[in-house]
């Protein structure tokens, strides 16, 4: 802050100061909160509050699209809320360009920069989902975790009840080995929710399904009949599939 005065001067002298003039400078707004929050992991909300010394200042802020996170640009007032998603393996440093404005609009920028870790994620080029497998059969299925990031542990998976699926709800770690029975005439994709192990050291988890697709066994059923001359070629009898995937074939006995 200060004060000016201001004096005339001509060929008759000086004249009389002007009265004072009160001046304030504005100091340039800054952000008093940290310009480097915690690390963050990818599809986890990210939550930061902007603070500044001058409680008149008002905030907003922009975000460009970063290579390796899924979302598009964002912006808005105040609080950052959103969840970044990182497609990549490695940290990604995602910046927020923060504009700070008094209510005399003095005006600054400011940058904070938060790190997104990727989160684990199965390999399904290696073993693909779905899978197909006839009733009856057992899946015998392995995940297995992309690497990079580390992690540490097996995964665990969980299996909800199926409408048609003769099994019950079941859960393990590692290794899915269990036998399907489908009781209907139409597949049935059983989805089994995969928890991945935490990243190594960040500590970042996710959850993946995975599906088996379990086709119906055929259902065969004969019509016809009736009397007929030895060694006759007479279509009497016809074999009937139904249920599964066509086409079908059949094999039978002759009880004489």
């Amino acid at each position: 802050t200060g004060t000016l005065t201001v004096q005339g001067e001509n060929d008759c002298g000086t004249g009389m100061p002007s009265p004072i003039f009160s001046i304030i400078v504005i100091p340039e707004p800054t952000l008093s909160s940290t310009y480097a929050p915690s690390d963050v992991c990818s599809n986890e909300l990210f939550t930061y509050t902007p603070t500044s010394t001058n409680s008149t200042v008002s905030f907003s802020w922009t975000r460009a699209v970063i290579a390796g996170i899924a979302n598009p640009a964002g912006f808005g007032n105040d609080s950052i809320n959103e969840a970044l998603i990182n497609t990549t393996t490695a940290p990604i440093a995602v910046d927020y360009i923060y504009t700070l404005i008094t209510p005399e609009f003095c005006e600054n920028t400011e940058m904070v920069t938060v790190i997104v870790n990727p989160a684990p994620s199965i390999d399904f080029a290696t073993n693909p989902s779905p899978v197909e497998i006839c009733s009856g059969e057992s899946i015998n299925y392995t995940p297995v975790v992309n690497s990079p990031p580390t992690t540490t542990g097996s995964v665990d998976w969980t299996r909800i009840i199926n409408a048609g699926i003769s099994a019950g709800p079941n859960t393990g770690s590692g290794t899915i080995t269990e036998l399907l029975t489908n009781t209907t005439g139409s597949m049935i994709p059983v989805t089994y929710i995969l928890t991945l192990p935490p990243t190594t050291p960040q500590g970042c988890t996710a959850t993946e399904t995975f599906v088996v697709n379990v086709n119906p066994a055929p259902i065969a059923s004969i019509s016809g009949g009736g009397d007929t001359c030895l060694n006759s070629t007479d279509n009497l009898v016809t074999f009937t599939g139904s249920s599964g995937t066509a086409p079908y074939t059949f094999t039978y006995t002759i009880d004489t």
